[in-house]
């Protein structure tokens, strides 16, 4: 698969940075979500990420996306190392060969926290990371973009990062090979704690929408809620209204 990249600078002119070559956490990233790839849910909850999907063989989602304030982070005693992810996705629910995906990842270890942008197309791995200029921080109001139907002949894919507080943002543009179903629009949210530790939290996505191929415009209030799921106790407590998908961990 071949990439074309395209960084947008909203104010300042555009620059062109290239990605990193992957570290060991980077390597376990992508393992994390080709295991997500492979593993179907079985509804209504799912095993290692919480969120929200609508599925439609139909709707041929043109795009899927929602903000959400980057959260501040107080690690409690005794947790030594966290990951969150918080991401937005076409397909890999109920098309499970390939998803396109656009996130954040937030780590915690020994109270040091470091803010990732991401996105990737599966199977692969076809992942890029770690974009400086975006300037993450705590309080960030991120807004996360995955767009199948960008109006390129051949079509290729795009996935955006917004750093609204910026503003400041970038995209990369995907080969889609295989090529998109466009029946899952997902939104999913990743917690994983070292030892036994939880790290209370509580992220919630606004102005969420899914755009169908003809144009509509779909929110989550009808969306499938799902939990992340451990030895048969729910981990996490996840609602939807109209616009909004929050979840909780207790």
């Amino acid at each position: 698969m071949l990439f074309s990249t395209l960084f947008v600078q909203m104010l300042v002119a555009a620059s062109v940075l290239s990605a990193p070559s992957p570290d060991k956490r980077s390597q376990n990233r992508i393992a994390r979500r080709e295991e997500f790839i492979r593993q179907v849910p079985s509804p209504p909850d799912t095993s290692n990420w919480a969120g929200a999907v609508i599925t439609d063989p139909t709707a041929k989602w043109k795009s899927v996306a929602g903000e959400f304030l980057i959260p501040s982070i107080s690690a409690p005693p005794g947790l030594r190392e966290a990951f969150i992810s918080i991401w937005v996705a076409i397909d890999g629910y109920t098309c499970t060969n390939v998803t396109f995906k656009s996130g954040v990842d937030i780590e915690i270890i020994n109270g040091a926290v470091t803010y990732t942008g991401w996105y990737e197309y599966l199977p692969g791995p076809y992942y890029v990371e770690n974009f400086p200029q975006l300037g993450l921080s705590a309080g960030d109001n991120i807004n996360l973009v995955a767009l199948a139907i960008t109006g390129e002949e051949p079509n290729y894919p795009e996935a955006l990062i917004e750093n609204l507080s910026l503003p400041y943002s970038v995209g990369q543009y995907f080969d889609a090979d295989p090529p998109l179903c466009q029946s899952d629009a997902i939104w999913g949210i990743e917690v994983w704690e070292v030892g036994d530790v939880r790290l209370p939290l509580t992220v919630q996505l606004t102005n969420v929408q899914a755009t169908r191929f003809d144009g509509t415009v779909v929110g989550p209030g009808s969306a499938k809620v799902l939990n992340t799921v451990e030895n048969g106790v729910a981990l996490s407590s996840c609602s939807t209204t109209a616009g909004t998908i929050t979840c909780s961990f207790p």
